[in-house]
């Protein structure tokens, strides 16, 4: 998905960049002016209020292995292994192994918390990238997912509907916002896998929580 994001982010800017020089040659078309415009009117947010401004962070420090997976206590790190080789059983997993998931969650619990706090925000901007370097990653953000949906099936397991209703309503809230807010196509395919992920990974955690 990384990669088919990365040639769909190439198309993007690419077009921009042809626009841009189209624009040294011969008067600008329609479709050009109509390209300029809808940059210049994009609305100004305030820093301290754009997701996007965390987002980058999260992707920062997941470049510098700020979201590596616990290496050890043991049967963590086993825990972790197993849901890497079969992510689509790690929540049944997480159920098995309650108590190296919440050991899990507590050696994690500054990267679930930015997460949660990411979860927060209402508004969303990105700048049009210049090229495909200065398109940021979402790996950050995929794994903090991740940790949100184990702390939501645990409470689950534990019976604690309010905790689990809150999370998956932050949780689904900011990627549906972050996918009509986003400017760029590649932002809303990754929104969009997110979504997806949410309703398969929220419908393992209705059903546990429904079982008690």
């Amino acid at each position: 998905m990384k990669a088919a994001g990365i040639l769909l982010g190439l198309v993007v800017i690419v077009y921009g960049e042809l626009v841009i020089i189209n624009w040294d040659d011969v008067p600008p078309t329609e479709l050009a002016l109509e390209y300029e415009s809808s940059i210049s009117m994009r609305p100004q947010i305030n820093a301290a209020d754009n997701a996007f401004v965390l987002l980058r962070q999260i992707s920062e420090d997941d470049e510098a292995a700020m979201r590596r997976e616990p290496s050890e206590p043991e049967q963590v790190a086993s825990l972790a292994e197993d849901c890497r080789q079969a992510a689509a059983t790690c929540l049944d997993l997480v159920i098995k192994r309650q108590y190296a998931a919440e050991l899990w969650l507590e050696l994690q619990e500054p990267v679930l918390a930015q997460y949660i706090k990411l979860l927060s925000y209402n508004d969303y901007l990105e700048p049009i990238p210049d090229s495909y370097i200065d398109i940021i990653s979402y790996g950050g953000a995929g794994y903090g997912q991740k940790l949100l949906m184990m702390s939501a099936m645990i409470s689950a397991v534990n019976g604690d509907q309010p905790h689990v209703i809150a999370l998956l309503e932050a949780d689904l809230r900011f990627w549906r916002m972050l996918l009509a807010e986003s400017d760029l196509l590649i932002t809303k395919m990754i929104a969009s896998a997110y979504i997806r992920n949410h309703f398969v990974q929220g419908n393992l955690v209705l059903r546990q929580l429904h079982e008690n």
